[in-house]
């Protein structure tokens, strides 16, 4: 009987290591990530990482706005001296840029090699392939056309007219800044398609009470399409939406 119950107790250790193994590799969620970010905002690999998950998620805006957190990081020579990847990164520098070759345009080889050099002190070559994953997710975001080095969008202004706005919706303004008595602005970037319609919207400048319910409205603008010799085209152009507390 003593014999089984060791048994039984050993099988039961067993399964919760398992278990616990199991859990420890399971890929890290964006909240567990972004509370990273919120803990060490020095840590180049928190970044990369979220980087990597929003492109996978097609969330490229996102993504881009990462990797210039970590382009500034770099830059700025305030990289951590260890890192969650450095400690599970095991390819050498032949290995990452061998695949890099194979398959140029994969961003996830690109940021391997980002914090490889990263870790290495080696902040040029790190620039360098932050440069090459940026402009990547710059092209998935603007459209097959650009990823492809065809058409990518014109800017509204410099390339051609300002479409008119057809369709407004006004924002609705928060509770929480609402509770607060804040006002704030928000800058966004606006990728208009050839039908008139907010194909995509980035913030440039971010008031963080604000942002969400500025993107929610943008998103439902209409534009008068923009022609080019009869085609249509896409188009680039900022919008500025401003949140004033009325006290009301």
């Amino acid at each position: 009987m003593t014999s089984r119950v060791v048994r039984v107790a050993l099988w039961a250790l067993a399964v919760s290591v398992l278990q616990i193994s199991a859990a420890a590799q399971t890929a890290p969620t964006e909240q567990d990530l972004l509370a990273r970010m919120s803990r060490e905002p020095g840590e180049i690999a928190t970044y990369l990482d979220l980087a990597k998950l929003y492109t996978s998620a097609q969330r490229y805006a996102e993504a881009e706005d990462m990797l210039a957190r970590a382009t500034a990081l770099v830059r700025a020579a305030k990289l951590s001296e260890t890192t969650a990847w450095a400690k599970t990164q095991t390819a050498t520098e032949q290995e990452l840029l061998a695949r890099v070759a194979a398959s140029p345009n994969t961003i996830g080889h690109h940021l391997a090699l980002v914090q490889f050099y990263a870790d290495a002190g080696r902040s040029a070559d790190s620039q360098q392939f932050l440069a090459r994953a940026t402009e990547l997710v710059r092209r998935a975001r603007l459209g097959p056309a650009a990823a492809a080095g065809g058409s990518a969008p014109l800017r509204a202004g410099t390339d051609v007219a300002e479409p008119k706005k057809v369709v407004d919706a006004k924002p609705r303004f928060p509770d929480a800044a609402q509770d607060a008595k804040a006002s704030g602005i928000v800058v966004i970037e606006l990728i208009i398609d050839g039908t008139g319609a907010v194909r995509d919207a980035k913030l440039l400048r971010s008031a963080p009470l604000f942002d969400q319910a500025a993107l929610d409205a943008v998103k439902q603008w209409r534009f008068t399409p923009t022609l080019v010799n009869g085609a249509p085209r896409e188009v680039i152009m900022t919008a500025t939406v401003n949140f004033t507390f009325s006290g009301h």
